[in-house]
């Protein structure tokens, strides 16, 4: 199996850390039908960061994806969990992302041609980029998730957060910059799953019910959590929301 690029969605972040922020979200998945191979010499050459300048290109999205890596971080860069994280997809998701910081450093190279001062004025930046995902792969050694900026630990507490590694949980929140996303429409499906750990301080608690629940705020209010409002059923109709 290899990885391909499933989507890229041009939106706003609608909860978390960067919300409102602008942002590119790059959908990455196994495909099970894959025997492409690839020159593994040149990261630029492996299918799904091809797949994805292709939906860029199709989509009209080039504009965005330069002001990800123009050195100004005005868009960021989201990649959706579920694939790239897996130990399978290591060599393929590394040469993705080594592309994504070439096509940044040569953007910046032609930013140093008109400016030479440009890096001491700060103006080149790499990309800034965000992990959001379920917490199900712990990658121990690997340290994976210390690739990004920030990093989201995304459970859905109205499914009964099914699939959810402590383990992974807790790799997750060990980043700097790691947020629990617990979306909730009940105060009754938060329990005490966060009491035994230390991450009680990184939590974000998205209220999905169709009312404000009083009962979910005064929670976050006695824990300390963060507490976010958020209508699925208007952000589902905008399609520039990134859910």
């Amino acid at each position: 199996m290899m990885l391909r690029c499933k989507s890229v969605k041009f939106g706003a972040m609608p909860y978390g850390p960067a919300t409102g922020q602008r942002a590119l979200e790059v959908t990455i998945e196994m495909d099970p039908d894959s025997t492409q191979g690839w020159n593994r010499e040149d990261p630029r050459e492996v299918p799904c960061y091809n797949q994805f300048r292709d939906i860029l290109e199709r989509e009209s999205l080039e504009a965005a994806y330069t002001k990800a890596i123009d050195g100004t971080q005005s868009v960021f860069l989201i990649f959706k969990g579920g694939s790239i994280e897996t130990i399978d997809a290591a060599e393929e998701w590394n040469a993705f992302a080594t592309a994504v910081t070439r096509d940044n450093i040569d953007f910046g190279k032609q930013i140093l041609k008109l400016d030479p001062a440009a890096l001491i004025k700060g103006q080149i930046k790499p990309p800034f980029m965000i992990y959001r995902g379920k917490p199900t792969v712990f990658t121990a050694t690997r340290d994976w998730y210390q690739n990004f900026n920030v990093v989201l630990a995304e459970i859905d507490f109205t499914d009964g957060a099914q699939g959810v590694s402590q383990v992974a949980l807790q790799e997750m929140i060990n980043h700097q910059n790691g947020q629990v996303m617990a979306f909730v429409d009940d105060v009754s499906q938060l329990g005490v799953f966060f009491q035994p750990m230390n991450q009680i301080r990184k939590t974000c608690v998205v209220d999905v019910s169709e009312v404000v629940g009083q009962e979910i705020f005064d929670l976050c209010m006695e824990r300390n959590y963060r507490y976010y409002l958020l209508n699925l059923h208007d952000w589902k109709d905008n399609p520039r929301a990134i859910l």
